[in-house]
């Protein structure tokens, strides 16, 4: 149960952290317009330092966030920049 907790807990932190922080990677304020997929539209990058729990990796105009339950259970969450397309 414990780990249950603590897994709810985290994707809320990291849902609230998105929503606050998620105006300063738009562009003037703004959702892309005119969508270039050479460009990063995430200058400010987010690292983990202290987690064994969760881990984020960053496309040009989407985030990837892998939250680890155990060895055998991960779940995975896209989070596309506003007006973004996914690209690999």
């Amino acid at each position: 149960m414990k780990k249950i907790s603590t897994h709810i807990l985290l994707l809320c932190w990291l849902q609230a952290f998105f929503r606050i922080n998620a105006a300063e990677n738009l562009l003037n304020g703004e959702c892309i317009t005119d969508f270039d997929p050479e460009m990063d539209y995430f200058p400010d990058k987010v690292t983990v330092e202290h987690s064994e729990y969760w881990n984020i990796t960053y496309a040009n105009s989407y985030k990837k966030v892998t939250v680890t339950e155990s060895p055998e259970v991960s779940y995975v969450y896209y989070f596309l920049q506003c007006g973004g397309k996914c690209t690999k």
